[in-house]
């Protein structure tokens, strides 16, 4: 799927509200960044896109692998759903600097496409804007209404809490969309500015070498699975409205649903559902022949006659590359209990 995503900027103060607070020469070198989010990535969070370096109508990541959207120009660092977010993921300062501009109180609302002109000018929905001197500044996005802690004005520190993640402005579920500017310009912190090999990291990255320790790019990665009673409501699922932890044993139907981004064409996807005795009762083969930047499917079965047996049901989801070696890329389970 390819979409335009363009997040207009956060309009700083007037320049004079903020001028006497600023004490960086013309001449400062790129600020190192730290991870603007504060969770374990890989565990419960992890990138959602990357910056698009295709100047063109298609899109490529820094590793040239195609985890990102058209005309993406920033870094997305998702959360996991609805619930995580209730609770609260805090948006960190990732380098010192001054905030030039906020917003606050709009709704945490997924759009999932349709009109999208009640946002125009207002993509990046609630966030904040920091100004790290020497043309420098970076931009939060997608924040949760009412989390905003900081002030136009302020100075903050690394690390300082700016807010906390949500679903603001244009987001289809919650994360942070981190965008660093120079004069305007958007960079990519995997890159920076000075150049390097077509591919991968470069010259100078302008995140601290904690942060590119912590970021492990996966050109394929299990975003969402879950559990359903029938055939599955796509936009229910962003939406956090899917059985998670118990179903009962009147359920017309079961299934397992997963969605995986960045599957590649030779990729094959297993999915089977097994009853409390470990027998599967459902299973489906997937095999690509192309990219798909989001893949969804499921398997299920209906209710049997006499009603779903109690106990613990068990989904695995299997991806397996047919390169040379048949590298087996994600092998997980989720289970369910019916009672």
């Amino acid at each position: 799927m390819r979409r335009l995503i363009s997040h207009a900027g956060l309009r700083p103060a007037p320049w004079a509200a903020v001028a006497g607070l600023l004490a960086w020469p013309a001449w400062a070198e790129a600020p190192a960044f730290d991870l603007p989010i504060d969770c374990a990535l890989g565990k419960d969070c992890y990138v959602w896109s990357y910056f698009d370096h295709d100047p063109d109508k298609g899109y490529r990541d820094y590793r040239c692998g195609r985890r990102t959207n058209e005309g993406h120009g920033g870094t997305d660092f998702a959360i996991g759903g609805r619930q995580r977010m209730a609770e609260g993921v805090r948006v960190l300062a990732a380098a010192d600097g001054v905030v030039r501009g906020r917003r606050d109180g709009m709704r945490d609302a997924a759009v999932l496409g349709g009109d999208r002109r009640a946002l125009a000018g207002k993509f990046c929905g609630n966030g904040v804007n920091v100004d790290h001197g020497g043309g420098w500044s970076a931009q939060y996005c997608h924040m949760r209404r009412g989390s905003v802690s900081v002030q136009v004005g302020e100075r903050v520190r690394r690390g300082q809490v700016l807010g906390f993640v949500g679903l603001s402005g244009l987001a289809e579920l919650p994360h942070l969309h981190f965008e660093v500017l120079r004069d305007g310009r958007k960079i990519d912190p995997f890159r920076g500015v000075d150049g390097g090999p077509r591919c991968g990291l470069g010259a100078r990255p302008l995140w601290t070498d904690a942060a590119l320790k912590s970021i492990d790019y996966e050109p394929v990665l299990l975003h969402a699975a879950g559990f359903g009673t029938g055939p599955v409501d796509w936009k229910r699922v962003r939406a956090g409205k899917y059985p998670k932890e118990t179903l009962p044993t009147s359920a017309p139907a079961l299934t397992v649903w997963v969605e995986i981004l960045g599957v590649r064409a030779a990729d094959q996807v297993r999915l089977e559902l097994r009853d409390p005795r470990g027998r599967v009762i459902a299973d489906s083969d997937h095999r690509f022949d192309k990219y798909w930047a989001r893949w969804t499917g499921f398997t299920g079965r209906k209710r049997p006659a006499q009603g779903w047996a109690k106990g613990r049901y068990q989904g695995r989801i299997e991806l397996v590359h047919r390169g040379p070696d048949g590298q087996r890329v994600i092998e997980e389970t989720r289970e369910i209990e019916v009672r």
